[in-house]
């Protein structure tokens, strides 16, 4: 493990990365024959090597009518001697045209080689997209509670553990 980037480190350059929009910097991050998993996401569940990875980030977030510009709250559990590190946060933005706050949760699993992402676990609220199947309302009927975490107005029950 390299001392220049922690997990921890790859993790904030990523998201830097994120809210620029620029995939070539997210997917330089990486390892050449990198994971990138997707385990919420239908149809995409994981994503190999740099250049796949580039691809992944370019048409995804990096082309998405959203635009991100904060990351609040953000909380990394690093375990730097294993190489991994785990990332909560809230990314906090805006449909493009509409204006409307879009605000989805993540968890990150990283594990990093040398300095690089060699393997992430990208597990993103889907179900807070505007346009996610099944989706009842709009953008704006999801906003970020007082911690940080996603909360849905209009009357819907917010997510418990039991």
């Amino acid at each position: 493990m390299s001392d220049s980037r922690s997990p921890g480190r790859l993790i904030r350059e990523l998201l830097a990365a994120v809210m620029e929009r620029d995939a070539a910097a997210a997917a330089d991050l990486y390892a050449p024959d990198a994971v990138h998993r997707n385990p919420f996401r239908p149809g995409r569940p994981s994503v190999r090597g740099r250049r796949a990875i580039r691809r992944h980030y370019l048409e995804g977030v990096c082309s998405a009518p959203v635009r991100f510009h904060a990351v609040d709250p953000l909380v990394i559990h690093e375990l730097p001697e294993n190489g991994v590190a785990v990332a909560e946060f809230t990314m906090n933005g805006v449909v493009l045209g509409s204006r409307e706050p879009y605000n989805p949760c993540f968890v990150l699993v990283l594990r990093a080689r040398d300095g690089l992402i060699e393997e992430l676990r990208d597990y993103e609220d889907i179900g807070a997209r505007p346009t996610a199947p099944g989706r009842e309302g709009r953008a704006s009927d999801t906003k970020a509670g007082p911690a940080g975490e996603n909360t849905t107005t209009k009357g819907a029950q917010p997510w418990t553990s039991d």
